[in-house]
């Protein structure tokens, strides 16, 4: 769902030689319940022989309540045809907010202790904001002041998929010389308001809270960014369980295994975005850092064509693990002489394995009746047994080991005792099976 300005009110100002100071506005027109209602807030005191701080009151609106969003002050007085000017500026916001009509009127109230000749100048605008969440609106604030130069609160980080971004400056006596960023759009024009510039629909990414030009005038700016919210998935991201969904790419990521038999969960991925310089980053993270335990990895991608999503690169982490580790119902090892000369026997064999179920061994021989042996199962414990053989001699073996679930079998870390027929040295151990 995109976010707009629905509606926005500029002109609500006042200027006294005495404190408290009470600026009065509204709507003009009614809100729609349920969007975002922003107070834009800015103050300044002039007085002879040294500076006095404004202070911003929340504003007042009969049955409605407003909540500070950000705010802060400039101590830095600037001298000005004989007086000391700072400043003072503060966001509120009321979240997923009921109808207002032009009819309730909204207050301000700015004090300061001046005295003499000094004075308080404040004003504030009102805007209506469609298409941010209802609650927890606010992705991230940064606010900076400084004593001339050029505005800036530095970057700010917009972690949603279609934030608003909002980024107002102010100064005393005046902010003049400073012009808004590319890419941002003017809400104000840098009168008794400041400057104020925002972006509608901004996907996740790093953005300038600040301006253009410079300014000889101390300055405040505050950088905030509102979540959207989140567009509904498109249309070609498959329904179900398994993928994540980029909402701001509108792409659909589905890795899965064993040829696309398998697929991954939604559940067991984690995604992260960055962006630089116009290409977005995705890391899906898999089990919490486990990692997927497989033979194979599949990817499938879709996009709608008018998303503008072009794929540059796919490249996933891979870890080599033991192939014979991997969970299986048999394993066979062929026809072999197992370096012998003429005649031979295999006395016992140790395996290292894992399994729910007992196993069956069968050992076929070129010249010798076939054996076949049972072997326990581990209860699913990673454990080395010992199996003695009975009598056997062949020139040639070959063994098939299965069962009736699977099974992990640590092929490197098995070994039998073979024998040569007419041997004087003893029995060698052989990793036969890798």
């Amino acid at each position: 769902m995109s976010n707009s300005i629905v509606q926005k009110t500029i002109g609500f100002f006042n200027s006294q030689q005495a404190s408290p100071l009470t600026v009065t506005g509204h709507f003009s027109g009614n809100t729609t319940a349920g969007n975002l209602l922003v107070a834009i807030c800015t103050a300044l005191t002039a007085q002879p022989g040294a500076g006095v701080t404004p202070t911003i009151a929340a504003p007042s609106t009969p049955g409605f309540t407003w909540t500070l969003a950000a705010q802060s002050t400039n101590p830095n007085a600037e001298l000005f045809f004989g007086n000391y000017y700072e400043s003072s500026e503060a966001i509120y916001i009321m979240e997923n907010a009921p109808s207002m009509s032009p009819s309730a009127i909204t207050t301000l109230q700015v004090s300061a202790p001046i005295t003499g000749s000094g004075f308080i100048q404040a004003g504030f605008a009102l805007l209506e904001v469609s298409g941010l969440s209802p609650s927890a609106v606010i992705d991230q604030i940064v606010v900076q002041i400084g004593s001339s130069g050029t505005p800036s609160a530095g970057n700010l980080v917009v972690t949603g998929v279609n934030d608003w971004v909002l980024v107002a400056a102010y100064g005393a006596p005046s902010i003049t010389g400073i012009y808004i960023n590319p890419g941002f759009t003017q809400l104000s024009d840098g009168t008794f308001m400041g400057v104020v510039e925002h972006i509608l629909d901004a996907p996740a990414g790093l953005y300038s809270a600040g301006f253009e030009g410079t300014t000889s005038d101390p300055w405040i700016v505050i950088g905030i960014s509102f979540f959207g919210v989140p567009p509904p998935p498109f249309s070609c991201a498959p329904v179900g369980p398994n993928g994540v969904v980029v909402g701001d790419l509108s792409l659909y990521i589905g890795p899965a295994t064993a040829l696309y038999e398998t697929p991954v969960p939604t559940t067991a991925i984690a995604v992260s975005e960055s962006y630089s310089q116009g290409r977005s980053a995705i890391i899906l993270d898999f089990n919490d850092s486990e990692g997927l335990y497989a033979r194979d990895l599949g990817v499938v991608f879709t996009w709608p064509i008018s998303s503008g999503t072009i794929l540059d690169l796919c490249q996933p982490s891979i870890i080599p693990m033991d192939d014979d580790v991997y969970q299986r119902m048999s394993f066979h090892f062929l026809m072999k002489s197992l370096g012998l000369t003429g005649w031979g026997h295999i006395r016992e064999l140790n395996l290292a394995y894992s399994s729910t179920t007992p196993l069956t061994l069968l050992l076929t021989f070129d010249q010798w009746p076939s054996i076949t042996l049972t072997i326990p199962s581990s209860s699913g414990n990673e454990i080395k047994q010992k199996i003695v053989l009975p009598p056997n001699k062949f020139k040639l073996v070959e063994g098939f080991l299965s069962s009736s679930s699977p099974f992990l079998l640590w092929t490197s870390d098995s070994e039998l005792k073979l024998g040569e027929w007419g041997r004087t040295e003893g029995y060698r151990v052989l990793k036969a099976f890798s």
